[in-house]
């Protein structure tokens, strides 16, 4: 700037004279001298100096020989140029005498918006110092802010125009910073971020804006920012499919799951539970939860494992997908376009979200080569051969959230207003998600269909799996798929006939005896059948089914075995609990003959050999429930004599142990069972424990 007074506003108020500095001036001079300045050109009246420099609108009655006195002071300050022009009743700053930053900056602005030009934006944008005279107040000076702003977004489209993001990110970064809600900035420093390949950064500064307008001012972000998300998470895959919208509860499933993606370790977890449990449902809720951690995009696929009437997906075909979705070439051998997938995830923060897998085959040339990235795997099968894979096993819902479920499907009040009945079908559902759904479901689209009466539907056994059909959606299709996925008759043998047994769960011999097999075959199968997810183990060597699942069993058992070869298997499960009673007290009381003296002398299955108390009390303690659900099934008409064998065998072992409420409940069976038998001794022997 040239000429004798220059005054630099953009910034902390600064003057120069003839080139030199002058000294510092007062605060009131000061504000007196910004009005000026801002209205430089502009006559500006003394009513309008005295509201300036009295705010309180309460200015003293020397307020007009004050404001005299502060522009005789500032004209000697000047050395005596005639920058400050009396005018009748007002005062202007010549601006043939003055020169202004701020002027010099809007014509230099006006100069590169007609050329073009990023250089001389720069020169002017130069010219900033800081808040326009540190801040002051009034409309002037936030008209050159915004003037500033405007032509900092203008000067970085010129330059990301030129192909120079460097200078834009350089430039914005400290800017938006100071200016977090200034979105046409954010917008043009998430441009140049992504050109300079720094696509994690500049999703994170999106991210970062989103959540600032969303928290402090309630608003979505314009569509600068919009247009500038659009385009850089056009260049990253996001395929995840929506979260299920009536997703409830399995909060501790899914915190510990985030946690297993993001505790620095291995990165691949693999969801395993059976058919119909919510796999798919929990891992998409995760991996939206996540996915703002994954800013190189999120990969997804239904690989079909077990999807009805479908061949599960080829790998080579995933693989493809995935390429193409990350901008690769597609090899054409599969080998090699597994370790293009590698290279081209080495590194990067990217979730990859493999969906209902049928196998460790399958999902092995899918896993990503670097631990940067994040896997989650679903399948009913237990994946315990997949590299370095950590395993989350998913149960039934909570009682309570099973119950939540239905309502958010049924609608709360409605389910609110029967809570017993409600509460019935989620246990008759077996707290299944996918069973809860299609009862929800079916209660949605039947408003006079009452909670109590599907509950009624619902506790037949023979028509449960029945009525937990709907459209395209059944339990019993869920659980046919990985049935016939076992591929091995034996196994699915095994699967029929543990459904006939209503015991709670079994151990090795118990299924070896009602399969008629060796322990150690039998035991084979059932890690067959737990790896498939059809039955669960708990605690080693005991298995159980869920209760749906074992009504699909029985059905099974009915539609593919004889009725005699049920009954056959049936008896000997039961003669292999009795055996092993009778071997048990015989070992901790062997001078109890005459209680059991009326048992037959060979039974289908010679039992557990258990000789000691402590063998004894193991058993007992492990087999306790067991034993009195095989009597009271036994007792129901199958083989009522079983009842009376396992109420004399037992006495002595459950005495033992303190288990007197067993010892109750097996007289009151017993004495059942003898209206049955019409055996008198039976009912002796119940009538006798009972007093």
């Amino acid at each position: 700037m040239s000429g004798p007074v220059a005054f630099q506003i953009l910034g902390p108020l600064r003057v120069e004279v003839a080139g030199r500095a002058v000294a510092p001036i007062g605060s009131r001079a000061r504000t007196v001298l910004s009005v000026l300045l801002l209205h430089a050109g502009q006559s500006v009246t003394a009513e309008q100096l005295v509201a300036a420099l009295w705010t309180d609108g309460a200015p003293p009655p020397t307020a007009r020989t004050q404001l005299h006195m502060l522009l005789s002071r500032l004209r000697k300050t000047l050395l005596g140029h005639p920058v400050i022009e009396t005018r009748p009743g007002a005062y202007r700053i010549d601006t043939r005498v003055a020169r202004l930053d701020s002027h010099h900056a809007e014509r230099l602005i006006e100069e590169g918006r007609r050329l073009g030009d990023p250089a001389l934006y720069g020169r002017a944008l130069a010219l900033w110092r800081g808040p326009v005279l540190d801040g002051f107040d009034h409309a002037e000076v936030r008209r050159l802010e915004e003037l500033r702003l405007t032509a900092v977004g203008e000067w970085a489209a010129l330059e990301l125009g030129r192909g120079c993001p460097s200078r834009v990110a350089e430039r914005l970064a400290p800017m938006v910073a100071d200016l977090p809600y200034y979105e046409s900035l954010r917008a043009q420093l998430v441009l140049a971020l992504d050109r300079l390949n720094r696509r994690q950064e500049a999703l994170h500064v999106l991210r970062e804006g989103t959540r600032l307008l969303d928290r402090e001012l309630g608003l979505e972000p314009g569509p600068e920012l919009r247009r500038a998300e659009q385009l850089v998470r056009g260049r990253t895959p996001a395929q995840l499919p929506p979260a299920v919208a009536a997703f409830t509860g399995r909060d501790g499933d899914v915190e510990r799951l985030c946690g297993l993606l993001t505790d620095g370790g291995e990165h691949v977890v693999a969801v395993s539970g059976p058919a119909g449990i919510g796999k798919s449902a929990l891992a998409v809720q995760v991996a939206h939860r996540l996915a703002g951690l994954f800013p190189d995009g999120q990969l997804y696929v239904n690989l079909h494992g077990s999807t009805p009437d479908t061949e599960p997906a080829a790998t080579a075909e995933v693989l493809g997908r995935f390429l193409r979705a990350l901008g690769a070439t597609v090899p054409a051998d599969q080998e090699e376009a597994a370790a293009a997938f590698r290279s081209m995830t080495h590194g990067k923060r990217l979730l990859v979200l493999l969906d209902n897998a049928a196998g460790p085959e399958q999902v092995r040339d899918l896993l990503p080569g670097s631990a940067t990235c994040g896997v989650l795997i679903t399948s009913r099968r237990l994946l315990g051969s997949v590299d370095a894979a950590r395993h989350h096993p998913v149960e039934g819902l909570p009682p309570d959230e099973a119950v939540a479920l239905l309502g958010r499907l049924a609608g709360t009040a409605r389910v609110g207003s029967e809570p017993e009945a409600a509460a019935e079908i989620a246990e008759l559902c077996g707290r299944l998600p996918l069973a809860l759904t299609i009862a929800g479901a079916k209660l949605a689209g039947q408003p006079d269909l009452s909670v109590r009466a599907l509950a009624g539907r619902l506790a037949v056994e023979q028509r449960r799996l029945a009525e937990l059909a709907l459209h395209d959606q059944a339990v019993r299709t869920s659980f046919m798929v990985s049935y016939q996925d076992l591929g091995d008759a034996a196994a699915a043998r095994l699967f029929r006939l543990l459904g006939l047994l209503d015991v709670p769960d079994v151990g090795v011999p118990v299924a070896a005896a009602l399969a008629g097999l060796p322990e150690q075959r039998a035991a084979v199968l059932l890690d067959r059948l737990a790896e498939n997810q059809l039955v669960r183990s708990d605690v080693p060597g005991r298995f159980h089914l869920h209760d749906l699942l074992r009504l699909f069993a029985r059905e099974r058992a009915a539609e593919e075995e004889a009725g005699a070869d049920r009954t056959g298997a049936v008896r000997r499960a039961l003669h292999c609990y009795v055996a092993t009673a009778r071997h048990a007290t015989l070992a901790v009381e062997p001078t109890i003959g005459w209680r059991i003296d009326f048992l037959p002398g060979s039974l289908d299955h010679p039992g557990v050999p258990l000789g000691s108390r402590d063998e004894v009390d193991e058993w007992i303690d492990a087999e306790t429930d067991n034993l009195v659900a095989a009597a009271r099934q036994a007792a129901s008409g199958i083989a009522p004599e079983v009842a009376p064998y396992l109420s004399a065998c037992l006495n002595a072992p459950l005495e033992g142990r303190g288990r007197r409420r067993e010892q109750l409940t097996l007289a009151y069976i017993t004495l059942t069972a003898a209206r049955l038998t019409g055996d008198r001794r039976h009912a002796g022997l119940a009538d006798n424990d009972l007093g």
